[in-house]
């Protein structure tokens, strides 16, 4: 599969990056970022986003114009043949090819819309979604709103199912062009429309349905991985210990835990910012849903939470060994750094 945002970054690199021979080892006069330590609060609230060519690579600001022009006119107007990956076609459409199965992804029609609206080019950014729109997204039934997430050049449909990346940077995507062109009627209502796909993706499912879906994968002999968060607002003990029998007694051996971390922007932010939980001085390196920056729960303090989660996370890890030694020992001998993964959690 081709990641068409990846590729841009890359093809960016390629130009501003010494290669100094044919193993390509590449070397680079990092610089230290200039910052300001009286502003915790990051670009989100201050509006000030760094240029990472100009602050690290040390380029001027119209060099790295020019390069990034120059990329995105190679992928989207370069040669048919060896360069583009943007593919305009009529009426008033556009589509990102995958040019490895010469077929579209909505992971490259997001990744494209998102570079486009970066750059200001609102003309492709339009072409883009009206194809997403018009040939990938569900207008019915139980997957209404979402996306197929594989198509043909000509729209025909591959794959009925979603991937949720795509979901995610179409919305993420849309609401950037809203923010920097406004908002149209109809489908470039960027604002509804990204709201429109996120609605449908908070759907809540009850755990008899996700029991069902377990006991599916496995009548099918599909291997599980679960995803589970500890700290919602109004969670008890006792849930979080019904969420660690649940992983257990569904023998969940591929699972991520992680602390509910309430992001700027988000619900769970606006939900901790009326009943005053966001502390004055953040700490950013916190977010990362392994620690608690701040608790979103009024039962638990983050102290509390971070303690909760690493006894679980012990638990469910040496329930995971003593019932799968074998897998256990595979996957240590293939990722050397769970052994040191797994000791800091024991000792915590």
């Amino acid at each position: 599969m081709i990641y068409n945002v990846f590729i841009f970054l890359i093809v960016l690199l390629n130009m501003f990056l010494p290669v100094n021979n044919i193993t390509a080892s590449i070397s680079i006069d990092v610089k230290p970022i200039a910052t300001d330590s009286s502003n915790q609060n990051g670009a989100y609230f201050s509006g000030t986003y760094l240029n990472l060519f100009t602050e690290l690579l040390g380029k001027s600001e119209s060099l790295v114009n020019e390069k990034v022009d120059l990329a995105f006119n190679q992928l989207f107007y370069g040669d048919d043949k060896t360069q583009r990956v943007y593919y305009p076609v009529e009426p008033g459409m556009a589509y990102i090819k995958d040019i490895n199965y010469n077929d579209v992804r909505t992971e490259g029609m997001s990744y494209g819309m998102m570079i486009a609206v970066q750059l200001n080019k609102k003309s492709e950014f339009d072409r883009l979604w009206k194809w997403a729109k018009t040939y990938m997204q569900h207008q019915s039934g139980a997957s209404k709103d979402y996306f197929a997430w594989h198509c043909k050049t000509d729209g025909s449909i591959l794959s009925e199912n979603s991937a949720s990346d795509g979901e995610e940077w179409f919305v993420m995507a849309l609401f950037f062009a809203s923010a920097r062109w406004g908002n149209g009627e109809g489908i470039y209502n960027y604002k509804a429309e990204a709201q429109k796909i996120l609605d449908a993706m908070n759907k809540k499912t009850t755990v008899e349905q996700n029991l069902r879906a377990v006991s599916l994968c496995k009548e099918l002999g599909l291997e599980i991985q679960g995803s589970f968060m500890i700290g919602t607002p109004t969670e008890t003990m006792e849930d979080i210990k019904m969420t660690e029998r649940f992983i257990k007694d569904n023998d969940i051996k591929n699972f991520q835990l992680c602390i509910m971390t309430a992001y700027p922007g988000t619900e769970v932010w606006n939900y901790c910012k009326e009943n005053d939980m966001i502390p004055e001085n953040l700490d950013w390196s916190m977010f990362n849903t392994n620690t608690a920056p701040f608790s979103c729960n009024k039962n638990f303090t983050a102290e509390e939470l971070e303690d909760i989660f690493n006894r679980v996370h012990r638990r469910l890890i040496l329930n995971k060994i003593v019932r799968h030694p074998l897998k256990s020992l595979r996957e240590v001998t293939k990722h050397p750094q769970k052994i040191i993964s797994f000791y800091k959690r024991m000792v915590k």
